[in-house]
């Protein structure tokens, strides 16, 4: 019994030892995790700054350091993917640097978005289109949806529009349409569809659509369809 009772005692010693010892070995580690995380945020503001200033170059320098810095926050990807987006960047440094983000957030339909887009800035429109419907997808599953979503549809729209797969086009234009009206491009490009599926009735509304939005395009091929 008094064994017992003696081994009880060391044994409680050593938790509160290694508890003490613990504290005093994480204390340090949380401390640099900490300043690493708010180095990090500082440099994502600070790439935003060059963004708005049009400093694309440099953004992107810093958003590529900070994403290999700190994997794990969100942002560097999105304000990569803005910069590369405005700057029209497709460097295989900037797709690594999105992969690896889709990689560690490979649920978040926003994520697909960026690659989609990125591989639509490089023409690679049937690889876009894959992004796009998985975006899409994910998204359809939860309830609240992403500023973005309607957004997936114009760019999977568009991507079908290049590849003259005008009927899918369609549908994904119309998606948009329902829900951002002003865009005079979808328009456009809806009543390009339109006519090329024989649907003139359909594409001089969407032509009229667009020239009432300012679309000096759409206006030439209005008077095309409507010339006596």
């Amino acid at each position: 019994m008094l064994r017992k009772f003696v081994f009880l005692i060391v044994l409680s010693l050593i938790s509160a030892d290694f508890m003490f010892s613990q504290s005093e070995t994480q204390s340090p580690y949380y401390t640099v995790y900490a300043v690493d995380r708010n180095t990090t945020i500082e440099q994502i503001s600070l790439a935003q700054r060059f963004i708005a200033q049009e400093y694309y170059s440099d953004a992107i320098a810093l958003l590529l350091e900070t994403s290999k810095n700190d994997s794990i926050l969100r942002e560097s990807y999105s304000e990569i993917f803005n910069a590369a987006v405005l700057s029209k960047n497709t460097s295989d440094s900037v797709l690594s640097c999105l992969q690896k983000g889709l990689r560690i957030f490979n649920d978040d339909d926003e994520m697909y978005y960026f690659n989609g887009e990125f591989y639509r800035l490089k023409s690679e429109y049937s690889k876009a289109i894959g992004f796009f419907d998985k975006a899409i997808s994910l998204s359809d599953s939860i309830p609240q949806k992403s500023i973005l979503y309607f957004d997936y549809f114009k760019s999977r729209a568009i991507c079908h529009f290049v590849l003259q797969d005008y009927k899918s086009a369609i549908v994904d234009y119309t998606e948009f349409i329902n829900n951002r009206r002003l865009d005079a491009q979808v328009y456009l490009n809806r009543g390009i569809c339109f006519s090329n599926t024989g649907n003139k009735k359909l594409a001089i509304a969407d032509f009229k659509r667009a020239v009432n939005l300012g679309d000096k395009t759409a206006k030439i091929y209005l008077e095309k369809l409507t010339k006596p």
